[in-house]
């Protein structure tokens, strides 16, 4: 499936490893896991859903990791192979008509 090969693009060790920091920063309670189907199925497998105790350095961490998924993410754009023509569309097609018949 589609999710297979992002995990290889995507989900790297390194990524993953960026991940459990966040989630396993000092203070950090994560929140209950969705039991939506539609908010389950858009998640993937790097979702930060936490709480943090109210603070000058939870303000400063937050903004850091902002800035770091955002690099992340500007990377994946810049190295990632493209899409062939069409799949996009295609693609955003068939996973929206899927949501729609839910």
């Amino acid at each position: 499936a589609a999710r297979d090969g992002f995990a290889e693009l995507f989900f790297t060790p390194e990524a993953e490893a960026w991940h459990a920091g966040v989630v396993g920063a000092p203070g950090a309670q994560p929140k209950p896991r969705p039991t939506d189907q539609e908010d389950m199925l858009s998640r993937g497998p790097l979702t930060v859903d936490i709480s943090l105790p109210a603070s000058e350095a939870t303000v400063q961490f937050c903004s850091q990791v902002c800035a770091e998924a955002a690099d992340m993410w500007l990377g994946w754009m810049q190295t990632c192979p493209p899409l062939p023509a069409g799949m996009k569309v295609t693609s955003t097609y068939a996973r929206d008509t899927k949501l729609r018949a839910q």
